[in-house]
C-alpha cells in the first residue's frame, strides 16, 4: 500500500459522484489507470473515494 498522488477521471464515478484518488492499491484508481482516464490533481469539488479512504485507514 502506498500514497501516489493525486489523480482523477475526467468523469463522474462511484454512483455519479465526483471522486480522485491517492492510494496505489486502489481498485477504482487502478481501472483509471489502465483505461487511460488518469487525470493529474484532485479536481475541483472531488472528494477521495472511499477505497482511498479506507486504504490510507489500514495503513495507520
Amino acid at each position: 500500500m502506498g500514497l501516489v498522488a493525486d489523480f482523477h477521471t475526467w468523469s463522474t464515478e462511484d454512483g455519479n459522484e465526483l471522486k480522485y484518488h491517492n492510494q496505489n492499491e486502489c481498485g477504482y484508481g487502478k481501472e483509471i489507470i489502465r483505461n487511460g482516464h488518469k487525470v493529474d490533481g484532485k479536481g475541483v469539488g472531488r472528494s477521495l473515494c472511499s477505497q482511498c479512504t479506507e486504504l490510507a485507514a489500514e495503513a495507520r
